[in-house]
């Protein structure tokens, strides 16, 4: 499941799920499953050891899409990229 905020309970990618801290009960029953859990910052820095730090990446002003939420309501804009 991918949504904005704190909404989000787990995320799955092959390393390991890491789970919102927000939500344990979560993360208790998968481990209580046989999976294996690790903290948000966890897979960051395993994503960073396996990648190296990502160069900051630069944007225009022209605005290439806009992000809303099921309401409408205006969440975000993607700018395009610099080059």
């Amino acid at each position: 499941m991918m949504t904005t905020g704190p909404e989000g309970d787990m995320r799955g990618p092959v390393t390991g799920s890491g789970g919102n801290p927000g939500v344990p009960e979560v993360a208790e029953r998968l481990q209580e499953a046989g999976m294996k859990v690790v903290s948000i910052g966890g897979l960051r820095e395993r994503g960073g050891l396996l990648t190296g730090e990502p160069q900051p990446i630069e944007f225009t002003e022209r605005v290439v899409a806009v992000v809303r939420k099921r309401d409408g309501a205006v969440i975000d804009v993607v700018h395009q990229v610099k080059g």
